[in-house]
């Protein structure tokens, strides 16, 4: 099955309203339009820590270069960003080992 879209909301100058929680998707992953500006917020309500894998999508000298993994405490938060195209490509791809909620800025 195709990964589960995330789409940001956009920060103005003026302001923006805070966009509701998504659910990230535990069996096919989500992917978000990858930008400089790009924030992630995950949320994790559970009780225990919660795994968020980014896949990469770059290669040195032909060799993968591995996923980047990052925990979120049991009952805390985390915000992700500066997602080099480098290594992510166009569109930022992840998984949640468990339970969690999303939010993006762009």
């Amino acid at each position: 099955m195709p990964v589960t879209r995330i789409n940001p909301a956009k920060v103005l100058q003026t302001g923006a309203p805070v966009p509701a929680d998504a659910p990230a998707d535990l069996v096919n992953g989500n992917v978000i339009a990858n930008s400089e500006g790009l924030k992630l917020f995950v949320v994790n309500e559970g009780a225990s820590a919660v795994t968020v894998t980014f896949k990469t999508s770059a290669t040195v000298e032909g060799q993968a270069v591995s996923d980047l993994t990052a925990s979120v405490p049991a009952g805390g938060s985390r915000v992700f960003g500066r997602f080099s195209r480098v290594l992510f490509g166009d569109q930022v791809e992840f998984t949640c080992s468990a339970a969690a909620d999303v939010v993006a800025y762009a």
